[in-house]
């Protein structure tokens, strides 16, 4: 599939999102007319007086499709269409909302304005309420739609990594893990000259899958050197190139090339731990001006999510109680030893504090071995220990940490305090992610990095989730992490 059809495609369903908002808008209004009408739950409870309706159906649709219409340039002019085929449910419900809510308000600013209720007030919010429904629900029928044509690689942009280096492994990680709905990458050209002979075939027909020659999971086509016969000989896109892989002439050379067959091309950086504490605030004579970001998790931001943490730790706690009575049950009979091991852990600000856990190893385990990493088949483990560390139901009792305030339901995975001085002298920022609360699951877990993994590439997660905190973030992050106990198997 050609560029042009790809932008085709996206076209087309951009025009099935506005067609589909367009209906579920006026059906809204249509059925929020017969509830007021026939139903109406205000009525009903008697609790004041509802005035009769005073204007007839015919008389509602003349205007309902020219408000209706009105409402969907207010999505538009809002933003409410960009990079919506590729939002997930949430943050889909979450737009939704927000559209439909300045939908509303709109109207009630405009009936001001011209002196009179273009509705009647019960409507306005029927049809509100009706409208999030029906327009999500819409909207995520053609997701669906979107992602079956994705599935079978139409409509899908075909790209390729040039330059993977230490960040670009890491970026082709985080898409052979989560995938990038939309994206198809084809293949991966490197610096290195090593394995180039394999790309000579390039020279001759169309890129060929070789499970033998691969990069993070994907086909190693050579050398940059390659990009020219590469795109000759293949339906392209996209390329993405690593800044700081190449010099300054290597990189013209591949956008100048890249330009000739009429390829997009974009950047991703070669320092994430540094760049994700700063964000362009200018530009001057066309060089941006970066800015530290400071930690969004102040005043009102850190109130909303001290009153999440609660909220959903104290019904957490209630609704699991029976099954936490019962791990308590388990672990006891399983081995001797206390049901709940304490382990000091390091904090906001550096400040230590006793993180808890169902204990999942013999008593007095470390004793022998000291501390270290957990890994698969531990020894030390008990037969109930194995089974809730693959579940992660050991770490239930943190519940407790959110409640006392040591923890938040999302942020940096806690340390000991042995492994935060080791790895504070060696790896930069390190010291940056004891900025907020500990989580009990956090934007590094959901991406895989959890337990026995990079410590560095676990950091720049942490740090891109403290720079980037939102409320909707950490709704995201929490949804994924309730995804990933239903399809694990197993974290150690």
């Amino acid at each position: 599939m050609t560029s042009l059809s790809v932008r085709r495609f996206e076209r087309l369903f951009l025009f099935l999102f506005l067609i589909t908002d367009y209906l579920a808008i006026l059906a809204s209004f249509v059925i929020a007319y017969f509830v007021r009408r026939t139903a109406d739950v205000a009525s009903s409870l008697d609790i004041v007086e509802i005035p009769v309706l005073n204007f007839a159906f015919r008389d509602f649709m003349r205007i309902a499709p020219i408000i209706a219409l009105g409402w969907l340039a207010i999505f538009a002019l809002t933003n409410r269409y960009r990079h919506i085929q590729r939002r997930g449910g949430l943050e889909e419900f979450y737009s939704v909302f927000q559209a439909s809510s300045i939908g509303v308000l709109a109207m009630m600013i405009m009936g001001f304005f011209i002196g009179r209720q273009l509705f009647s007030r019960l409507i306005t919010i029927y049809a509100w309420l009706i409208s999030i429904l029906l327009i999500y629900i819409g909207r995520m029928v053609i997701h669906q739609i979107q992602q079956y044509f994705w599935k079978k690689q139409i409509g899908v942009y075909r790209i390729l990594v040039c330059g993977a280096g230490k960040i670009g492994r890491q970026f082709l990680e985080g898409i052979r893990q989560q995938g990038w709905p939309g994206y198809h990458v084809v293949g991966v050209l490197n610096q290195q000259e090593k394995q180039a002979r394999e790309a000579k075939r390039l020279s001759s027909g169309p890129i060929i899958q070789d499970d033998r020659n691969r990069l993070a999971g994907f086909p190693y086509l050579g050398s940059y050197r390659q990009l020219d016969a590469v795109l000759r000989n293949n339906i392209l896109d996209e390329v993405i190139v690593g800044l700081g892989k190449f010099d300054d002439a290597t990189t013209t050379e591949i956008v100048m090339t890249c330009q000739h067959h009429g390829v997009r091309v974009s950047f991703f950086p070669d320092m994430l731990t540094i760049s994700a504490g700063y964000k362009v605030t200018d530009t001057i004579n066309g060089i941006p001006l970066m800015r530290v970001t400071r930690n969004a998790l102040r005043g009102w931001n850190a109130l909303s999510k001290r009153l999440l943490d609660v909220l959903v730790s104290v019904l957490t706690t209630l609704i699991l109680a029976p099954l936490l009575l019962l791990l308590a049950l388990l672990v006891r009979l399983s081995s001797p030893g206390p049901v709940i091991y304490s382990q000091p852990r390091i904090g906001r600000d550096g400040q230590p504090f006793s993180t808890y856990k169902f204990r999942t190893m013999r008593h007095n385990a470390e004793n022998a071995t000291g501390q270290k990493w957990t890994v698969q088949d531990d020894r030390r483990r008990t037969a109930i220990g194995s089974f809730l560390r693959k579940s992660q139901l050991d770490e239930l009792p943190q519940l407790w940490n959110i409640l006392r305030g040591d923890m938040s339901l999302v942020g940096p995975r806690p340390e000991q305090a042995d492994f935060v001085n080791e790895f504070k002298t060696v790896i930069p920022r390190y010291e940056e992610r004891h900025q907020i609360k500990p989580g009990l699951t956090g934007w590094a877990q959901v991406n895989g990095w959890r337990g026995n993994t990079s410590i560095e590439e676990r950091l720049q997660y942490d740090l891109f989730y403290i720079e980037n905190w939102s409320f909707l973030f950490d709704l995201k992050i929490l949804f994924q992490t309730l995804k990933s106990l239903f399809n694990a198997k197993g974290a150690y």
